[in-house]
């Protein structure tokens, strides 16, 4: 093991032996700690507080103040015995449960003898309140159960109160959270004669768990765990003699809503982990049987649940019963049920404290981890943005707030809490241990640096594992191999009942030392007392290099007898028996997977591999094809049923058998085109299975006719991801012969290609969906080329009567429609294909003149709609964070009072103004928007990031607002012609005064209301907040947006002197999306900066030779409609002299046309003017001041053209001898210029280039 890799592995003991932990004031201590001078706060609270062992606060306050000077190795000798003395003292064992006097974060750093002799010094019989009474039985029972004693375990968990009869049934799709708010048939049907659709995770029904979980009081989804997260559910059927009202209490670790006879009684929409009892309500029980279901839309980790029926003390109810057999039960009402939420009593009790002591830290301090119990992240924010405002370096206080940033999924601000905390407090032993977290950093430090860093270290906490980690790091670095050793003995001896921190270590006996044996050993022990899996696998794999395999069995088995219902071990031994070819001695293991979860798709598959191994081929198809309905992903699996069941390959019979004799046919006949290639054959064949895998295969034939055709293919790009096989990539030459080409990956190097070679490009791929529209399929393909094509072939082949919808847009093909077996074959095909015409500056793209064969099984753009709505609005989050930015937005009491126009522009220009865009791919990044909070505190996002957020801001306050999904305009107005996702942009659109305003967020330039090109006639999709099936959603086209127009108006004043220098000084004022490039430009910090980009503007304008003088007057503050500036410049030697008379050309600074766009006789295609243009209207007036005693020669007409709606003019009025007057404007129309108009508009733009090239004379 190198160094690096040993780093690594300390870098995670340092984060797990420190828990991670971290906990104004009635007191000064108090204030002095979050001023994080810790070390003078605890002297002060000794001094001042001597008798603290009197009071339970003080005896309490002890402890945290150790804690914060790095005193975290257990609590004060005979602090708990002391504290279980004072009244109330269960309510602060709850809240402070995690804290390393109490009982320490054990999910972290696991159970050992300091935290375990706690968790059995607090008497149970002590404890009045019921919900800590049963969450301290059910702890000591877990800590029986991870000494290996079932027994004692079982007896522990028995005693407490909780609904232990369930049926499940999961896993249903959870797409972005969007499971909460779907309503699946099992809220509606209870019983288990009918199967429901899950979505993408196949067809499920209820079913009763293995017999063990009867003795559980948490109810874990841990067999569902192979789906990834997702929606599951419970329900059992409670039977009671007579009417009562009762309370219902939970805990929970997903999203939840719960129902009794069919009304929902509670719901709660965080994904967040709860302890037991975290949630309460009262509720009404029917005399007789009740339902009482309970929905987990779990997101982040292992889902679970705890539900118990109690008295309004918590006591636990006499008289009913509990099945998880389907009964006929009473359905009910909503007043029937009458269902109250009640407070949590423990956090009351500190609510109450903190009322008769609202300044006294102390308290808020148990407030705060008694919500985090149940990781109530927004409750405890309260507290600590509070005291933050007044402590705003605290470190304790911030490693508070990574909690709720964690419990919140905010992992940027937790990156950005700990870095001040580093920097601003580096010497706190939170800091010390967080850094040697950073691998990287300890690689980076010299061996001094490092020596004093330890030291530090050392001296910073009594941790003595963190002291000898220390060390070991100290000798990795200096390569001291004894030293190492010495240590790791130490460390082993000081750690021995540590399972988490062993787990890292014992395999190092064997990757540093070769002592496999001490390994093996070291495994040996701490198993024959702890409890844990990683260990396990870790004496396994030991054992099967050593070729014990009866060992390695014997270790799963055992795990498997005292966790039968578990199909994680389950799954290890059934691995391991298949590993060494026990497949008969495996199928007991497997049948008692699916008797666990009948939806295994894991279990399936191993009965099917089994199956094949002995034999049984048709019956292992079975399993297979059953485990693919659930896992319709499994590429390889859906290779073996084909291969067992020799099923015919349809992708072979739809594609050219016999390339070689095609090509030799087919060559030579063809051999004038415009770019050198002909395309011989471009065939792609896709085969869609029952569910929803799919299948393709490309061939591509191009034969090469010229030179120009050997540049354009010498290297050929693929650009393949994902699974795919590359079949043939080769030169047919001319004699026959075959050259591989060089490949890497799916990129070719044709070495030796001449003219009459033909590249043979034959690829397979194979891919799958997920969520929604996971057994849909989109695609569309270009059929016609700039090259000339023989045969274009397009082959779909469908399970039998699948419906999907396919359009064929700027032509026609033929089409033909066939079975074979149970699939239908559709087949589209272009033979003869002439080139298209040659390329032109500014055409329109290939999908609006190309015929493009679009496909898709999606069966209406609501879907789509519906799809996105359910993403965005779960993201869609109004939090203390953006509630406090959105006071800050508005802080007016009555924001509706605003108007409509000045709310909306308030919340873009915060956005403009304090975020930057990310520039990355709308479909590389995904569809699923960040939360608001986190936009907030990454100031970075992208299109649908920002709409997003505008959207949750302006629904705040009160506008009518929509996400628009959006396919920009340089992808062409007919790339999008049926359902699917293929969009990549999004915007918002917003009522403004009744009138639909699109809003572009991406550009932090662009004043308000401004339409930039991209989405001027782009295909766009609105997505309602909520669903709505009775309204219909369709695909349309940002056309005649109402907006802020692009102008670009200047008042140019030309002084010509008697050295014949032009002295120009031009005021500019630009407006609309046109202003965004002068905004960034003017908005620069260093001002050289912007005098040579407004010069380097200029210049291109106006011609070289431009001297600038000065920029001035410059108004481009953000949050106008328009800016303004002025410039003053220079052109020397510009004239021409004939006799006495002088000319210069008129300087121009605005060009609403030039001669590339007409630049061709004729077009074969349309001019895309958008591409072109960028500006609605331009307005220049020059006014030229010759020197006095000249004049002008002559002076013009004025001229006035127009096209359509396209209009130029210039005028001339002569002011004086020496003054003159010229105005150009010009009127653009964005629409394109058809191929058959061109002659007209070319005439247009000729006139207009004549009538700007104005030639100045004076004498």
């Amino acid at each position: 093991m190198n160094i690096k890799n040993l780093l690594i592995v300390i870098a995670f003991l340092f984060f797990v032996v420190l828990g991670v932990k971290a906990q104004n004031s009635s007191k000064d201590y108090w204030s002095i700690m979050l001023e994080n001078n810790n070390k003078e706060a605890y002297e002060v609270f000794l001094k001042s507080e001597k008798e603290y062992e009197k009071s339970i606060e003080l005896l309490i306050s002890n402890e945290i103040l150790r804690n914060e000077n790095g005193l975290i190795n257990g609590a004060s000798d005979g602090f708990l015995n002391k504290l279980m003395k004072f009244k109330d003292f269960e309510y602060y064992v709850y809240a402070l449960w995690n804290d390393p006097f109490m009982f320490e974060d054990y999910l972290k750093t696991g159970f050992h003898e300091k935290n375990v002799k706690s968790i059995k010094t607090i008497e149970a019989s002590k404890v009045e309140n019921k919900t800590i009474f049963y969450a301290l039985k059910y702890l000591k029972g877990v800590v029986e159960r991870d000494h290996k004693d079932i027994v004692k375990y079982d007896e522990a968990v028995k005693q407490v109160d909780a609904i232990k009869d369930w049926q499940y049934c999961g896993v249903f799709e959870n797409l972005n959270k969007s499971g909460y708010d779907t309503s699946y048939e099992p809220e509606l049907y209870a019983k288990n004669d009918k199967l429901f659709d899950a979505n993408s995770n196949g067809t499920i029904n209820w079913y009763t768990p293995n017999k063990e979980y009867q003795k559980e009081p948490y109810q874990f989804f841990s067999n569902h765990i192979e789906y990834g997260y997702g929606v599951n559910y419970a329900q059992t059927f409670i039977t009671t003699d007579k009417e009562q009202r009762v309370q219902l209490r939970m805990g929970n670790s997903s999203a939840f809503k719960v129902w009794l006879n069919d009304v929902l009684v509670y719901e709660n929409d965080k994904d967040v982990d709860t302890d037991l009892d975290a949630y309460t309500v009262n509720v009404n029980l029917s005399k007789g049987t009740n339902r009482l279901l309970i929905k987990n839309a779990e997101n982040n980790g292992m889902s679970y649940f705890m539900a118990r029926l109690s008295d309004f003390e918590g006591n636990k109810l006499d008289g009913i019963t509990y099945s998880s057999k389907y009964a006929s039960y009473n359905k009910a009402t909503i007043s029937a049920v009458n269902p109250e939420k009640k407070s949590n009593t423990i956090e009351d009790f500190f609510v109450e404290k903190l009322k008769e002591n609202p300044t006294n830290f102390f308290y808020k301090y148990c407030l705060i981890k008694t919500y985090f119990r149940n990781q109530k992240y927004e409750e405890a924010n309260v507290i600590i943005n509070d005291l933050l405002k007044t402590h705003t370096k605290s470190s304790l206080l911030r490693v508070l707030k990574t909690y709720t940033s964690s419990f919140e999924g905010d992992f940027n601000a937790i990156n950005e809490l700990n870095k001040n905390i580093f920097l601003e407090d580096p010497n706190y032993y939170y800091s010390l241990v967080k850094k040697a977290s950073d691998f990287q950093e300890l690689e980076r430090m010299s061996i001094a640096e490092l020596e004093v860093y330890i030291d530090k270290l050392r001296n910073a906490t009594d941790s003595p594992i963190l002291k000898f980690i220390a060390q070991f790091v100290l000798d990795i670095r200096n390569e001291d191999i004894k030293a190492l050793k010495a240590t790791m003995n130490d460390l082993n001896n000081v750690a021995s009942d540590r399972v988490f921190v062993l787990q890292r270590f014992i395999p190092l006996y064997d990757n540093i030392f070769q002592d496999q044996e001490r390994s093996i050993t070291e495994y040996e022990k701490i198993l024959k007392k702890r409890f844990s899996p990683a260990l396990l696998g870790g004496l396994a794999r030991l054992y099967d290099k050593t070729d014990r395999k009866d060992d390695v069995l014997q270790l799963y088995k055992e795990y498997v007898k005292d966790f039968p219902a578990e199909n994680e071990f389950l799954f290890s031994l059934i691995e391991r028996l298949h590993q060494y070819e026990k497949y008969q001695e495996s199928l007991p293991f497997i049948k008692q997977a699916l008797e666990n979860y009948p939806y295994s798709f894991k279990a399936m598959e191993f009965m099917g591999n089994a199956l094949t191994q002995l034999n049984q081929k048709d019956k292992a198809v079975d399993f297979y094809q059953q485990s693919l309905i659930y896992n319709n992903g499994n590429n390889q699996l859906l290779k073996k049923i084909e291969t067992i069941k020799r099923a015919p390959n349809f992708l072979e019979k739809f594609t050219e058998n016999d390339v070689y004799s095609y090509v030799e046919k087919e060559r030579n006949k063809y051999l004038k085109n415009n770019y050198g290639t002909n395309i011989l054959l471009d065939s792609k064949v896709y085969q869609i299975y029952e569910t929803g895998a799919l299948k393709a295969k490309s061939v591509y034939l191009y034969e090469i006719t010229s030179k120009n055709g050997i540049e354009n293919y010498k290297e050929y790009d693929l650009g393949l991801s994902g699974s795919y096989s590359i079949l043939k990539s080769e030169i047919i030459k001319k004699d026959k012969s075959v050259i591989p080409a060089e490949r890497t990956g799916s990129s070719f190097v044709f070495n030796g290609l001449e003219v009459g070679d033909v590249i043979y490009v034959d690829y397979e791929t194979t891919s799958v969906s997920s969520g929604r529209f996971f057994k849909d399929f989109v695609d569309d393909y270009q059929f016609d080329s700039e090259s000339f094509c023989l045969k274009t072939s397009y082959t779909l082949i469908t399970p039998k009567n699948l419906e999907f919808t396919h359009k064929v847009t700027n032509g026609k093909l033929d089409y033909t429609k066939k079975s074979e077996a149970n699939y239908d074959v559709h087949q589209w095909q272009l033979l003869n294909a002439a080139e298209l015409p040659k390329g032109e500056d500014y055409m329109p793209t290939a999908s609006d003149y190309a015929r493009f064969l679009h496909i898709s099984t999606i069966k209406s753009w609501n879907e789509i709609a519906n799809w996105y709505s359910d993403l965005v609005r779960s993201q869609s989050v109004f939090n203390a964070e953006v509630e406090q930015k959105y006071n800050e937005i508005f802080p007016e009491k009555d924001v509706l009072s605003l108007s409509e126009e000045e709310r909306a522009k308030r919340i873009y220009y915060y956005i403009m103004n304090n975020f930057t865009y990310s520039f990355v791919d709308f479909k590389q990044s995904g569809f699923i928007p960040q939360k608001p909070s986190k936009t907030i505190s990454s100031k970075l996002g992208d299109c649908k990031d920002f709409s997003t957020l505008f959207a949750t801001f302006a629904r705040r306050a009160g506008l009518d607002v929509n996400l628009v999904l959006v396919l920009t305009s340089d992808y062409g107005m007919k790339s999008l012609i049926l359902p699917s996702q293929n969009f990549n942009h999004c915007i918002v659109k917003i009522k403004l005064n009744g009138k639909d305003q699109f809003l572009e967020l991406t550009d932090k330039n662009m004043p308000f209301k401004s339409i930039p090109n991209s989405l001027l006639n782009a295909t766009a999709l609105e997505i309602p907040y909520m669903v709505d099936e009775s309204k219909e959603s369709t695909l349309f086209h940002l056309s005649n947006m109402d907006g802020n127009p692009s102008n670009l108006i200047s008042e140019v004043f030309i002084k010509v002197d008697e050295n014949k220098t032009q002295n120009i000084t031009i005021n500019s004022k630009v407006t609309g999306s046109l202003a965004s490039i002068y905004f960034n430009i003017l908005n620069q910090d260093n001002f050289e900066l912007v005098k040579e980009d407004i010069l380097a503007d200029f210049n291109q304008r106006i011609g070289e030779g431009l001297v600038l003088d000065t920029i001035k007057d410059i108004a481009a503050q953000k949050g106008t409609d328009f800016l303004t500036y002025t410039t003053k410049v220079h052109l020397d030697d510009k004239m021409n002299e004939m006799g006495s008379m002088t000319f210069f050309k008129l300087p121009l600074v605005a060009h609403s046309y030039n001669g590339g766009i007409v630049s061709l006789e004729e077009r074969k295609y349309a001019i895309d003017y958008q591409s072109y243009e960028n500006s609605n209207f331009y307005n220049s007036v020059y006014n030229l001041e010759i020197p006095a005693g000249k004049k002008f020669i002559e002076i013009p007409e004025n001229q006035k053209f127009n096209y359509k709606q396209h209009s130029f003019e210039v005028l001339y009025k002569a002011v004086s001898e020496n003054q003159l007057q010229i105005t150009i404007a010009a009127a653009t129309d964005l629409s394109d210029i058809a191929a058959n108009e061109y002659l007209d508009f070319k005439s247009y733009v000729e006139k207009v280039l004549k009538a700007k090239d104005i030639l100045i004379g004076y004498k």
